[in-house]
């Protein structure tokens, strides 16, 4: 526990209690021996090696000492401290564990505030005898292999319960400090609760709230309460992280919630361990965490059944984690009508399987239908467009028509005439073309004349027919 193992006092190698003079005297005498790297004498240091390791430094012995300054410090540190209330018995115990004798000081202490009757071992009185001895045993029942924590807890409570712990409270401070029974322990347990969260003691808030349930004390209610309302409030916190993460992306739903129930139920059977489930402070906060689970689950259910991921496995394990935690009636309510709807729907998936499966069947005749449809009735479009087409709206040109075909054919006569005579290209195809073009003059411009009508002819019929 580092409240006790890195004590200023421990640090120090100080009881609780000392004055200011012993105590600015001894730190002197410790930074020396610390400066020097040597241990200082057994017979005058206090921090008992066998409680567990502690490495001294000029630092760390610096800053304990500024730590036993104020009053309200020194008796913080005190709370979790060896103190010398019986000269006798205490000191019997503290050279005990100098020699390394944990057990043996366990045993002193132990017997002065532990009684026997009927078998079952019972808190002797607290008095000026044994007012020590409880908070003593405290402090090494805290570190003691196997130690009981949930006793030594109770044990210090039923010390700083008892008026004699203002004796304690003016041994460590002076005259002007003023402190009641239930700061004391509201203080006391805002530690170790601390060093719960901190996971420097191995017990969890769950047990300490039942170890504090089960004992009276005067700042019982009080501490309960802030508890309470610090789970309280850090569970509305987790719940409002689930909402903004569902509403930001309803595809993060399912996440949310299961976060917020993995995290949240901790924080519920805490606070379950302070009040009861009745109690409105829980019922409420319950509720808000289990409707919020809920309507993660429907989010994600809406989000994803109509797509092809399944969202009702999902769905149904956040619904029962909201059921779950839910207390109110009305929410109780709400979380099986949701249960009962998605277990249709899960029910029901052999025969959604069979629609969608008719459904792709269909949706795959309708494409086919459709191509063939779009295919007939651009062949439609394209017969009409060429039947609609006339002569006189693409007229021939003058190679088509047959202009100069008897050019072309002197050309293919004059090619082989020349070859046939070994005389080449250049003399026997010019004599030709010359003979050619000679007797055939006449008949090309016939055939230019009607060429030309025919152009004229299409022009009327083309403008004809635009008219109408």
């Amino acid at each position: 526990m580092k409240a006790i193992l890195d004590n200023p006092y421990r640090i120090a190698g100080l009881l609780a209690g000392a004055t200011a003079k012993e105590q600015e005297k001894h730190i002197s005498h410790l930074k020396m021996y610390v400066e020097a790297d040597q241990d200082p004498p057994q017979q005058d240091d206090y921090s008992f090696p066998v409680l567990g390791k502690l490495t001294r430094t000029i630092n760390s012995v610096t800053d304990a000492e500024s730590k036993l300054v104020l009053d309200s410090d020194k008796m913080n540190a005190a709370l979790f401290w060896f103190y010398k209330g019986n000269e006798t018995t205490d000191e019997w115990a503290f050279e005990s564990l100098k020699g390394d004798d944990i057990d043996t000081a366990y045993q002193i202490w132990n017997s002065l505030i532990v009684e026997t009757k009927y078998n079952n071992e019972c808190w002797q009185p607290v008095t000026e005898i044994n007012y020590s001895a409880f908070h003593n045993y405290f402090v090494v029942e805290m570190l003691r292999r196997n130690g009981n924590k949930s006793s030594a807890i109770i044990c210090n409570l039923n010390f700083l319960e008892n008026d004699l712990s203002q004796k304690f409270v003016s041994l460590v401070t002076d005259s002007t400090f003023k402190i009641t029974t239930k700061e004391l322990q509201t203080n006391f347990l805002n530690s170790i609760l601390h060093e719960i969260e901190k996971k420097t003691i191995n017990l969890t808030s769950g047990k300490l709230m039942t170890i504090l349930n089960d004992t009276t004390f005067a700042a019982k209610a009080d501490f309960l309460k802030s508890i309470s309302q610090k789970v309280v409030a850090k569970l509305t916190a987790k719940i409002e992280v689930a909402r903004n993460l569902r509403t930001t992306n309803k595809a993060d739903a399912a996440e949310a919630g299961e976060t917020l129930y993995r995290q949240g139920l901790n924080d519920l059977l805490q606070l379950k361990s302070i009040v009861e489930t009745k109690d409105f402070t829980y019922s409420n906060i319950a509720d808000k965490a289990a409707n919020e689970i809920l309507q993660c689950g429907i989010d994600y259910f809406n989000y994803y059944h109509d797509t092809v991921i399944d969202p009702g496995e999902t769905s149904m394990k956040l619904f029962n984690m909201a059921k779950r935690l839910v207390v109110g009636t009305i929410a109780k309510q709400r979380c099986q009508e949701n249960i009962t709807k998605v277990q249709e729907w899960i029910d029901d998936e052999p025969e959604r399987v069979k629609r969608r499966i008719e459904s792709e069947k269909q949706e795959k005749i309708a494409e086919d239908l459709k191509y063939i449809s779009d295919n007939l009735q651009r062949f439609k479009t394209l017969s009409q467009t060429k039947n609609n087409n006339k002569w006189y709206d693409n007229p021939k040109d003058w190679d088509d028509f047959g202009g100069w075909w008897c050019t072309k054919a002197v050309l293919h006569v004059a090619r082989g005439s020349s070859v046939n005579q070994g005389c080449g290209f250049d003399i026997g195809m010019v004599v030709w073309l010359i003979i050619g073009w000679l007797i055939l003059i006449p008949f090309n411009l016939l055939v230019g004349i009607i060429y030309v009508l025919y152009l004229f002819v299409a022009w009327i019929m083309r403008n004809t027919s635009n008219d109408k």
